[in-house]
């Protein structure tokens, strides 16, 4: 019998690092750098252990993600960006875009270029904290974007991240997405949540 849980969507969060999907990343000298717009060199936080991106203002990354085949195509896709800043001044405002594009099996990779369906909040204030964990607004995208082709075929989904500003003057280093979704599984008929069956379901 079906789970309790097809009584509602239970979204479930990934974190998708700047190493992760294919990669964006290619050595140069000691240190890897994104191959996105600026270049931004891996860093090491304030001898903390933790490395990520130094991004500075119009750095970009990119990922290729493989679009998950238990996405539930009808509901939205949530994104955050996860990221400190060695600021420590509360007023400092910094600001991220996303854009995406959906690749095809046998289609050329390109760079994300559209815009997501609810950008994320521009002009983020600093939290105050000098390297503290940070997460930017939700930007997202719309359910039934992705097609059941797209999840079929696991499509890869292009995303393009960039720090458009950043009014701190300290290091900024970025480690990822933060990606939620509504996975498919337990909702519906059987056909969309028990392995035995193949036919794909919203």
């Amino acid at each position: 019998m079906p789970s309790p849980d097809r009584m509602g969507p239970k979204r479930k969060s990934i974190f998708l690092g700047y190493q992760e999907g294919i990669r964006g990343l290619i050595s140069s000298g000691a240190a890897s750098a994104s191959t996105g717009v600026g270049d931004a060199p891996e860093a090491e936080v304030a001898a903390l252990s933790a490395v990520g991106l130094h991004m500075d203002a119009s750095d970009e990354h990119d990922w290729f993600w493989v679009i998950p085949r238990d996405l539930n195509i009808t509901q939205e896709i949530g994104f955050r960006v996860r990221y400190s800043s060695a600021s420590a001044t509360a007023a400092d405002t910094r600001s991220w875009i996303i854009l995406y594009d959906i690749i095809p099996e046998n289609s050329a990779i390109a760079l994300g270029t559209t815009a997501l369906s609810t950008i994320i909040a521009l002009l983020e204030t600093d939290n105050g904290t000098a390297n503290a964990w940070q997460e930017s607004a939700r930007g997202v995208l719309n359910g039934d974007t992705v097609t059941e082709a797209n999840l079929t075929t696991q499509a890869i989904m292009a995303i393009n991240l960039e720090l458009d500003s950043d009014a701190a003057s300290e290091e900024m280093n970025m480690y990822g997405l933060m990606i939620d979704y509504v996975p498919k599984r337990y909702l519906g008929e059987p056909v969309s949540w028990n392995p035995a069956y193949d036919r794909e379901s919203k």
